[in-house]
């Protein structure tokens, strides 16, 4: 977990991020996972561990997520970024499910008023950031 107390300054640490948070453990269910980080690269204290959800992705809770996130960057970490990576039991590849999740979160969060980071895909075994043609459907 020692990655949660790094900076955050490119890829490579947002992967060792995702891969802190994913591993060794996995997933008991498919889970939205997002973070924030200051402009400075610092990780806000919080993971939000988004569980319960549906097959596909609702838009407009994706819409209040956002709205969520956006409110609490300008607030306590204003200029900071998002990243997001959605995660489940099981195997690669990224299944259609998979896929459209990591669509609509990339959508929602590229829409907002903070800097977004490339989304990431995990499973039991992976982590990885999701590739573009995933993400422009």
């Amino acid at each position: 977990m020692e990655a949660l107390n790094r900076p955050v300054h490119d890829l490579a640490d947002l992967a060792a991020v995702w891969e802190a948070i994913a591993h060794p453990i996995g997933f008991s269910e498919p889970s939205l996972f997002v973070v924030m980080i200051d402009a400075e690269g610092v990780l806000l204290p919080s993971v939000l561990d988004i569980t319960e959800n549906p097959p596909r992705p609702d838009p407009e809770h994706l819409g209040n997520l956002t709205w969520s996130i956006e409110r609490v960057l300008e607030h306590v970490a204003p200029g900071g970024s998002a990243a997001s990576m959605w995660g489940r039991p099981g195997r690669p590849p990224s299944r259609a499910d998979d896929d459209a999740w990591c669509r609509n979160v990339h959508e929602a969060f590229s829409a907002a008023s903070f800097v977004a980071w490339p989304m990431f895909f995990a499973t039991d075994e992976t982590v990885g950031v999701v590739p573009a043609d995933v993400l422009v459907g």
